[in-house]
């Protein structure tokens, strides 16, 4: 099928000022997917990262094909297997040429459109298909894992809270009494409280009890 205003997939296009158009697109610059006679359909980069392209039924009117290159019209590799339209899939094998590598492939519409290569080995452990498979996709679609510094911002502490029955006379804790420990806070005989233990045995271990001895009881 040829289009009547001669528009060709892959040509690129601006979308025109005119009455009636779809207003959001007026002035955006896309790219011909596919031609009918008297209109296209046009894939437009998202605003938004990594968001799937819009794709629009236009009329000839409204298009006008621009010449050059435009950045607009640079659908990155993920752009490109965000394209509903589009078929992606992702090999993940050894490397041919060096097997402490592991290459993955993005492939879009049966075309490679990205390689990544990671790491075969890990410090922490031997090797895995499932790690080396999990690093290079990853690394291939940009996904970020939360880091140990995110998860302690959001993760709140947890403190010791429970009876604990005093073995051990002290200045200021009394052998054969109960004292509550509320959220990691334990109040001694004198009304002073000790606060911020994480755990039964951080209670016991800590100095700033005056060695007393506790040990748990039934709530």
């Amino acid at each position: 099928m040829k289009n009547n205003a001669g528009f060709k997939v892959g040509d690129k296009v601006a979308y025109l000022y005119i009455a009636g158009g779809i207003e959001k697109l007026k002035g955006k610059i896309g790219v011909v997917k596919m031609i009918y006679k008297d209109a296209c359909s046009v894939t437009f980069k998202s605003t938004k990262k990594y968001l799937t392209p819009e794709t629009y039924a236009i009329d000839n009117k409204y298009l006008s094909k621009i010449i050059g290159q435009h950045p607009d019209t640079d659908f990155t590799p993920h752009e490109k297997a965000n394209d509903k339209d589009n078929v992606w899939a992702i090999s993940i094998q050894p490397a041919p040429f060096d097997r402490e590598r592991t290459v993955a492939d993005l492939i879009v519409n049966g075309r490679i459109v990205d390689t990544v290569t990671v790491s075969r080995w890990h410090d922490e452990d031997e090797y895995d298909v499932g790690a080396a498979a999990y690093e290079a996709v990853k690394k291939l679609l940009d996904i970020k894992d939360k880091t140990a510094k995110d998860i302690e911002k959001n993760t709140p502490l947890k403190y010791y809270t429970g009876k604990v029955f005093c073995t051990r006379d002290t200045d200021v804790f009394t052998k054969g009494k109960i004292y509550e420990v509320n959220n990691g806070n334990i109040v001694n005989d004198e009304g002073d409280e000790f606060v911020r233990f994480e755990s039964f045995e951080e209670l016991n271990e800590c100095p700033s009890t005056c060695d007393a001895e506790f040990i748990e009881v039934a709530e």
